[in-house]
């Protein structure tokens, strides 16, 4: 599981994406906070991309 995270500093946004122990995959600024969702999401996807398989889904329930 990952997790996306976005604080306010003094004049900008930072936002930072870890994995479930807290360890940071990767992080950036923004001057927005609109921006630094975008950039984190996008960051978030593109680990999710090249991840592959690595990451295991939940199984779906199926309806009889």
């Amino acid at each position: 599981m990952l997790k996306m995270s976005i604080t306010r500093k003094w004049t900008h946004w930072e936002w930072i994406v870890t994995d479930r122990t807290g360890k940071i995959i990767t992080f950036g600024v923004a001057l927005s906070r609109t921006a630094a969702r975008h950039r984190a999401a996008n960051a978030l996807f593109h680990h999710l991309l090249a991840a592959g398989n690595r990451y295991e889904l939940p199984p779906r329930s199926r309806k009889a």
